[in-house]
């Protein structure tokens, strides 16, 4: 079963800014292309159900970094997972 491109109904919730408290700033990364891109950084622990994340952005946890990619659609649901959908 493929997972939906877009949030369902009531995600993101409009008007509402749930990575307010998970920003952690600015990071300049490296791609693959030699591209270096500038991309916000965010405390996985923080985040909150509901949230839409941005693209390009970079989530950090204890044990592992997750990279969306430009391009990419992304949210949190209400279990807290990230749903990503690449282009």
């Amino acid at each position: 079963q493929r997972v939906p491109a877009k949030p369902p109904a009531g995600y993101p919730v409009p008007g509402v800014n749930f990575l307010h408290d998970a920003y952690l700033g600015d990071r300049e990364i490296h791609l693959a292309a030699g591209e270096h891109v500038t991309v916000p950084v965010f405390d996985r622990a923080r985040i909150r159900p509901g949230a839409a994340l941005p693209a390009p952005s970079l989530i950090t946890q204890l044990d592992a970094t997750t990279y969306i990619p430009a391009g990419a659609q992304a949210f949190v649901d209400s279990s807290g997972s990230i749903v990503l959908e690449l282009p």
